[in-house]
């Protein structure tokens, strides 16, 4: 099984805005803090989760971007086959604690559960293969954290990727954070969908 670039390219990337990282619903029995997300690499047990993540992007966002031509076990495998073995692939990690009040003291009690948020793929010298957030993430800065590690992490002289034309939001992130179109297709991919290649280069540096 083959994916083909395009086909994976990125998905609905959040904005620039700083996420937040004081509690939130203070005002109830039950208050959730949420940290910002860690943006870290991913480690290899973490292919199967990452995947569903990127499956679950996926079918949120069918409209702005294709469905995937591939079932979700096809998807595992490809995650931990090729991507974790070709790519280096970064995950954002969110931390959700749950401040719970004991019934019998003022002393409450606290319980914090785990659970990945976005992926990013990187292939050297210069290419962002694929950026995913849940839509739980969004507009909270985390598709532009990822780009500040894709800058830091890539040796090359500029940054290209894909996405499709139908994925407005993308375009509009990725022209945002210094990106420019240049190149669209008819839709060279396995969806057959029409995309556009972005690039941005580092200052200083020839295009």
């Amino acid at each position: 099984m083959t994916f083909s670039t395009p086909s994976m390219s990125s998905a609905k990337p959040t904005d620039d805005r700083p996420a937040p990282t004081g509690p939130t619903d203070v005002g109830k029995t039950s208050a959730e803090v949420l940290a910002a997300p860690l943006i870290r690499r991913a480690q290899s047990h973490e292919s199967d989760t990452v995947a569903e993540l990127l499956w679950r992007v996926r079918e949120h966002n069918v409209g702005s971007i294709p469905a995937s031509v591939h079932p979700l076990d096809e998807m595992r495998d490809w995650m931990r086959d090729v991507m974790f073995q070709e790519y280096d692939v970064w995950v954002a990690e969110a931390v959700h604690t749950v401040a719970e009040p004991a019934a019998d003291s003022l002393a409450g009690g606290a319980t914090s559960a785990r659970a990945l948020t976005g992926f990013m793929a990187l292939r050297q010298p210069d290419w962002l293969e694929h950026l995913y957030v849940d839509r739980e993430c969004a507009s909270q800065g985390l598709g532009a954290r990822f780009l500040e590690v894709a800058r830091r992490e890539l040796s090359g002289s500029r940054i290209q990727l894909w996405t499709f034309q139908s994925n407005s939001g993308a375009c509009r992130f990725y022209e945002r954070q210094g990106f420019s179109a240049v190149q669209w297709t008819d839709g060279d991919n396995e969806e057959g969908a029409p995309d556009i290649r972005y690039r941005w280069v580092r200052p200083g540096r020839p295009v």
